[in-house]
């Protein structure tokens, strides 16, 4: 899945919040132990653990015409990211960069609610120059077009094992109930 190192279940977004849901500790973030699970307040059983949440995953995946280009990608990803940080965006959990193969990459960024996903477009010009600077290195299949596209994704559900570096996830999930 991606390579990404914290196992999650998502599904794709809808616009409607789900009734009920808690603040989080990070600000902005939404979320409740489902239910209907039987989530330990550790979560310390294997297997899967149902939550409801305004945590959204986005993904975009760009097919680029050389190795050249995705080294570019990158460098660009990176002053996006750096631009991020040092603008106090509100929202942005977590973001990785991961490569398929030699031409094909993705940005994977993790975020407190849809709010914060729009807000960062105002924040971080960097973004809008990336963005047209790839538009220009995607592989183009005739009848179908640049190979681009870009998905959110609602956290529904998380594994016990929520280890990822210097973010802590389960902290996030553990502080839905208070």
């Amino acid at each position: 899945m991606l390579g990404l190192e914290v196992i999650l279940c998502l599904k794709q977004t809808k616009s409607v919040r789900q009734p009920g849901v808690l603040p989080c500790a990070f600000p902005g973030a939404m979320a409740t132990i489902a239910p209907e699970s039987s989530v330990h307040l550790e979560l310390s059983t294997l297997g899967d653990h149902p939550v409801q949440s305004t945590v959204l995953c986005a993904i975009s995946r760009f097919g680029l015409r050389s190795i050249f280009d995705l080294l570019l990608t990158y460098l660009d990803y990176r002053r996006v990211l750096r631009q991020a940080q040092a603008s106090n965006t509100p929202g942005l959990l977590r973001a990785a960069f991961l490569i398929e193969n030699l031409t094909t990459c993705y940005s994977v960024s993790f975020w407190d609610s849809r709010h914060s996903i729009a807000l960062f477009g105002t924040r971080v010009p960097k973004h809008i120059d990336a963005a047209r600077k790839v538009l220009g290195r995607l592989s183009i299949a005739r009848g179908r077009g640049p190979e681009l596209w870009s998905t959110k994704w609602q956290l529904v559900s998380v594994s016990s094992n929520l280890n990822w570096e210097d973010w802590d996830l389960r902290s996030l999930i553990l502080s839905m109930d208070r």
